[in-house]
């Protein structure tokens, strides 16, 4: 991973977490894919958030979460995706939204390892802590008050892992590996959506 001021690729600071929680007997999964988009991906986002104003990022405007998130009651469940919180629709009429987050899911999942940029200065500041996790904060997961956070599978980072954990998880490869796990769900409701 290079630390660089300069991208060409339309997107840099991209980060991946899969975090679990608890509450009142639902158990709740995020997988989150939080980006920050440069030049001709902020401008087809703009122009997305102009028509679509409930898609903004709260915490940083040109920074798009992408979060598949399951929430099961006892042996029912309920499966959605989300653009910075608010949840996608892509059997709505105008499927732009849906578009932009599957190009922008499959361009991390095929990006070159090598052109991965992540500023130190995004890692240390509050973009990335409260919007990795949409609007919520990374270290109430570190320290186990929100529930568990790790990679893969639901399974919690180990404790030694912590205190780089923030860099592990914006590491090219983690990134690339969760983008192509997110292209699947992704290309599996499409899927769906599609027989219908």
């Amino acid at each position: 991973m290079r630390i660089s001021p300069i991208n060409f690729t339309g997107i840099k600071n991209t980060g991946y977490c899969w975090v679990n929680n608890e509450l009142n007997g639902h158990k709740l999964m995020k997988i989150n894919l939080n980006t920050q988009l440069t030049q001709e991906d902020k401008k087809e986002y703009r122009s997305l958030i102009k028509k679509y104003p409930d898609y903004k990022n709260k915490i940083a405007s040109d920074f798009a979460n992408i979060e598949f998130q399951s929430d099961f009651f006892g042996l029912q469940g309920r499966f959605v995706m989300k653009l910075n919180g608010e949840m996608l629709d892509p059997t709505n009429q105008d499927s732009s939204v849906w578009n932009f987050v599957e190009k922008t899911v499959n361009k991390i999942k095929n990006q070159n390892k090598e052109d991965f940029v992540v500023n130190k200065s995004y890692i240390e500041g509050d973009d990335c802590h409260f919007g990795l996790i949409y609007n919520d904060d990374f270290d109430r997961y570190i320290d186990g008050t929100n529930g568990t956070i790790g990679l893969f599978g639901g399974e919690a980072m180990p404790l030694d892992c912590h205190d780089d954990i923030l860099e592990i998880m914006h590491n090219p490869d983690v990134v690339k590996s969760g983008a192509n796990y997110m292209a699947n769900i992704i290309k599996g409701i499409n899927d769906v959506v599609n027989k219908y």
